[in-house]
């Protein structure tokens, strides 16, 4: 009885719960379209009194977009959870029903109206919307946290070295996402240089490179310590001397984690910083002083085994001396 009442919330959460919150614009649409003026009032000021407005057909087609994008990944999620399926499906919950109940406030307050400039929104929508999209969440998380599997275990290990031995590691990962993206801007901004502004394509160029430079990652792994840096430049990249690394350990890493992709967080300011190229295996270095440094790499149960008997080495040797 228990399997069967999980199978149904599941259902309804990650089956009924996305077509409600495509159903919402859908039903607003039709409800009130014909009544909206064009264009309609999208910006308001804090008293109400709109500022500011947007095409009629390219409002909706935006709240569209949004919500199906938001659907499709509770359906996605549904189907083959993650482990990172709380986060997502929180996310994905509280954009899709947010913008849904944002859109039933300004179809509403736009009704009617010939002119947007004469447009108000009252004071408790903003709050309506934030609360309702709270409600929707809150089951939508709990059913995720239920479903989602455990992270996979690394084994973690050390090689044992000869001190004549001098062995390294090469490793690296790369992210299809970051090259594609950063090939379409660099494209993108030299077109927009050549036929429209300068800057404008500098700074849309500019925005490509960086996007190349964290498409993929290099992991260096010997008796100095541990290198990384960017796969396609070279640059940036971070030396960690073999002395400062206490111990290495691969673990699953993902942008959610982080807050996004590349390089987040700082070792001299927060302790901890994390180069994140995809969401998959990599490797945790724990440094002297309480420090933790983690990037994303192929085979990374092999880089900590590695790393782990480097570190082991250095200490026999230096409690010898």
């Amino acid at each position: 009885m228990e399997l069967e009442m999980d199978r149904w919330q599941r259902r309804v959460v990650f089956g009924v719960m996305p077509v409600v919150m495509v159903g919402i614009v859908v039903v607003t649409a039709l409800v009130t379209y014909g009544d909206l003026p064009d264009p309609v009032a999208t910006r308001f000021h804090p008293d109400g009194h709109a500022t500011a407005s947007t095409h009629r057909a390219s409002w909706l087609v935006v709240q569209l977009i949004i919500a199906v994008l938001c659907a499709g990944l509770l359906v996605r999620i549904g189907r083959k959870p993650r482990p990172d399926a709380p986060i997502l499906a929180a996310t994905a919950a509280f954009v899709g029903f947010l913008t849904g109940s944002l859109w039933v406030f300004v179809s509403l307050a736009n009704r009617h109206h010939v002119d947007w400039h004469d447009v108000t929104l009252g004071n408790g929508a903003i709050a309506g919307a934030l609360g309702g999209a709270i409600g929707w969440t809150i089951p939508v998380v709990l059913m995720a946290r239920r479903i989602a599997p455990p992270r996979p275990a690394y084994p973690n290990r050390a090689i044992a070295f000869g001190p004549d031995e001098r062995p390294a590691w090469f490793g690296h990962t790369t992210s299809v996402g970051f090259a594609v993206a950063g090939a379409a801007n660099i494209t993108l901004g030299v077109l927009i240089a050549l036929v429209e502004q300068v800057w404008v394509g500098a700074l849309v160029f500019g925005i490509g490179l960086l996007l190349v430079s964290f498409a993929s990652v290099v992991v260096t792994i010997d008796e100095r310590g541990v290198g990384v840096r960017s796969g396609p430049f070279g640059w940036p990249r971070i030396r960690l001397p073999l002395g400062l690394v206490e111990e290495a350990e691969p673990t699953h890493l993902g942008p959610t984690t982080w807050g996004g992709w590349g390089y987040r967080g700082s070792l001299r300011l927060f302790r901890r910083a994390a180069w994140v190229v995809r969401s998959g295996p990599g490797l945790r270095l724990q440094l002297v002083g309480g420090q933790r440094f983690f990037v994303s790499v192929d085979d990374a149960d092999e880089a900590a085994a590695v790393l782990n008997g480097l570190v082991a080495r250095a200490g026999a040797m230096n409690a010898s001396e």
